[in-house]
């Protein structure tokens, strides 16, 4: 993979059923990123590998990973999604409180 190459990994299906795909870009030698793009055209960062010994393979090894743990939380077999909580308040509408009123726990 040359500079600024991307390796598409994967695809899945994400909140309201938008077309997510997962790639690694190799950024400069030694460096490489995984990101989640959706078909919206917005993205996000889901590891930088930047260190002296940093792969192509391990981060494609990476990305298949998360790819497969992110279907497990978008098929219901996993409670949290892999790059933590905030995904899911993103994705919930959030609910209007009284002032003073304390969110339930879940």
């Amino acid at each position: 993979m040359s500079n600024a190459e991307s390796r598409t990994v994967g695809s899945y299906i994400g909140e309201a059923g938008r077309t997510h795909t997962v790639a690694v870009t190799r950024l400069a030698k030694n460096r490489y990123t995984i990101v989640d793009r959706a078909e919206d055209g917005s993205a996000r960062t889901v590891e930088t590998l930047a260190e002296f010994d940093a792969r192509e393979e391990t981060a494609i090894a990476l990305a298949r990973d998360y790819l497969e743990q992110v279907r497990s939380y978008h098929g219901g077999r996993r409670s949290d999604h892999p790059l933590g909580d905030s995904e899911r308040r993103r994705a919930e509408p959030q609910q209007e409180r009284a002032p003073g009123e304390r969110a339930r726990a879940a």
